[in-house]
Order: C-alpha cells, then structure tokens, then sequence
C-alpha cells in the first residue's frame, strides 16, 4: 500500500526569509522616497525663484521703469500643494497657501534700499508653520538687481 502525500504550500523557513528580504528592501527604499519629496520641494523653490525673476524683468520691460516686490509676486502665477515662504533677509511672509490653493496679494516682503534684492524661497508641506519651513533646506535663492525692484 502506497501513501500518496499531496503536500502543498511553503515552508516556515521559506516565508522567514522572504519577510526578512521584504524587510531590507522597505528598510533601504523608504530613505529613498522621502528624499526624492525634499529634492522635488526644492526644484519647485527654484522654478518660484526663476518665475519672480521672469516676472520682474517682464514688468521692467512693460512699464520701462523697476516695480515694488509686491507687484513682482502679484504678477507669479505660483501654483503648488505646498505652501511658498519667501524671505528677504528681513522679513518672511507665506506667498501660497497650498492646502487652500490662494496665492497672497500683498507682501510685506520689500526690495532693498541700494544695490540688489537677495531672497529666499522656502517650499514645505501644506500647514507647516512658518518657524519649521524657513528652517528647513528645501529652498532657493535669487537676486533682483535694483534696476528691476524698486519700493
């Protein structure tokens, strides 16, 4: 008499090691995913910077004379699901709120008095205080000449 033994599934050594293998591959990709959102905040802070820079010089070029950083950032189309800090070494104020998707219309953000008008741009998650995204690294920096920025 023959005992036929129809065995089927895996063995617990078989899915010990496949857990341990799934455990150092979410353990090493995990890093990963949550640098690539640091790096894309901070390309999205580069191109608000290169778009207030554009904006600038458009406006130059319409009304032949500099304008006010208020009317530079009114007339960025910002568009984000971030929220935009800009600082100009004086003062910081929120450009887009990205949870409500609205686009500041003033800014107390003003140009220099002689020479140039450095400032930075700081990209953080929607509802992040302002204290904790102007302290981060995602962020960019531009510089308008006098001749574009005028209060």
């Amino acid at each position: 008499m023959s005992i036929k033994s129809n065995q089927q599934g895996f063995t617990l050594i078989e899915l010990v090691v496949v857990i341990v293998v799934l455990g150092i591959l979410a353990a090493t990709a995990i890093p990963r995913f949550a640098n690539v959102s640091d790096d894309a905040r901070t390309a999205v802070a580069q191109g608000v910077v290169g778009s207030i820079m554009s904006s600038a010089a458009l406006q130059f070029a319409q009304y032949k004379k500099a304008v006010s950083f208020t009317s530079i950032i009114n007339s960025t189309d910002l568009s984000s699901s971030d929220d935009i800090f800009i600082n100009d070494g004086t003062s910081t104020e929120q450009i887009f709120d990205g949870a409500a998707g609205t686009q500041s219309t003033a800014t107390t953000v003003a140009c220099g008095t002689s020479g140039s008008t450095s400032f930075t741009v700081y990209v953080c998650s929607a509802g992040t205080a302002q204290a904790t995204c102007t302290g981060s690294t995602t962020k960019a920096n531009g510089t308008l000449q006098s001749s574009l920025c005028q209060n």
